[in-house]
């Protein structure tokens, strides 16, 4: 993670929610579909909005949320916005759980697998996952959704092409090759523009298989009131939500080795972490290797020495003081591809590095 009855009959066969693609169907990087928008996803975060959440009511790309306000406003005090706010206070719903929740629909607002206490999210709970998704759809109806969707697709469709520069300078293959693993899942890059400042990296699964999407905010805008999308930006935002897939795995599997080394550090940088809504120390581990591998995948595609150094000093500044050593960790494993085939082969080196880390500065900031 990086921060409207006679329109019932809308509702009734395809027409309910089939998730409208705006895609550049881009050649060079099969396996990953992009850049799009979503309908379940504007609708959820739109929800989340009318709710009050502070990290979906960023207000720059006024244009878009101007025309949302003025189509929702009406049904603010809405049955599902009010359970909304309830199970926020309860339960702190919000951030990456609303946009698990969003992926896990399909294109009827079914459940695409049977919801549990883990699924969609931990946060959300079967009961109150299954009440959402209730309200959800008479949400949807009520507010005709559907008139203020087709309404914008114009401007979805100039996000989109603006959008389109980035995803074609991305270089998907790298990803495979640097992990030494093939993730066998689909990968869906979203423009998701009424979500704000904040990106996130989510995985739905089915028995069909995964799809992991990287949901990327929109929070800039040109002269005109546009969103836009500079490249310097939001090049290494998606870079880094790709990371997730390849990254989080390897510590779920494993994380006894890391357990004190990374409760050491999450003690001495916790409070920067919480205020960026990593609330545990395997969320800040995840998140230093993704950024640490953002960095090698700069050097590795010889971005300017001072974009690295930008990062890295953003980094260092957003709490991860070992940033660096991690990245050079990294350039330990890719020399040694002989002996380490796949990163998940090195990881007991990883572990050894983090006690270094936890001991220098445990001593330092004690």
């Amino acid at each position: 993670m990086l921060f409207r009855t006679n329109n019932k009959l809308k509702v009734t066969g395809i027409l309910i929610l089939s998730i409208f693609s705006l895609s550049t169907q881009a050649q060079h990087n099969a396996g990953i579909q992009g850049p799009l928008v979503d309908r379940r996803i504007e609708l959820v975060s739109i929800v989340f909005r009318l709710a009050e959440c502070r990290e979906y009511s960023l207000e720059r790309f006024k244009k878009y949320t101007d025309e949302i306000q003025n189509h929702f406003g009406p049904y603010k005090n809405h049955e599902l916005i009010n359970f909304v706010k309830d199970i926020r206070k309860t339960k702190g719903i919000g951030y990456d759980a609303t946009m698990a929740m969003a992926i896990h629909l399909d294109s009827s607002l079914n459940p695409i697998t049977d919801f549990s206490d883990s699924i969609p999210s931990y946060r959300w709970g079967q009961k109150d996952a299954n009440e959402f998704v209730r309200l959800l759809k008479s949400f949807y109806v009520d507010t005709d959704f559907e008139s203020l969707f087709d309404k914008q697709q114009q401007l979805y469709a100039s996000a989109r092409d603006r959008f389109s520069p980035i995803f074609k300078k991305l270089d998907f293959d790298w990803f495979n090759s640097f992990y030494g693993k093939v993730v066998e899942e689909k990968f869906v890059v979203v423009n998701a523009l009424g979500n704000g400042g904040a990106n996130y990296a989510a995985t739905a699964q089915t028995a069909e298989g995964k799809t992991t999407y990287a949901i990327m905010g929109a929070w800039e805008t040109d002269d005109v009131g546009m969103v836009c999308f500079k490249m310097n930006d939001y090049f290494p935002i998606l870079v880094h939500e790709l990371n997730h897939p390849f990254v989080n795995y390897l510590l779920e599997n494993n994380p006894e080795p890391f357990r004190k080394s990374g409760e050491a550090l999450y003690s001495i940088v916790g409070d920067k972490m919480k205020k960026q809504a990593y609330t545990s120390w395997e969320a800040m581990l995840n998140e230093a290797m993704v950024r640490a591998a953002v960095i090698k995948y700069m050097q590795d595609h010889h971005f300017a020495k001072g974009e690295i150094q930008a990062e890295m000093n953003t980094q260092i500044d957003k709490g991860f003081l070992w940033i660096e050593d991690l990245v050079q960790e990294l350039h330990n494993y890719a020399n040694n591809r002989h002996r380490y085939p796949s990163l998940e082969a090195y990881m007991p080196n990883i572990a050894k590095a983090y006690d270094s880390y936890a001991s220098r500065y445990s001593t330092k900031y004690r």
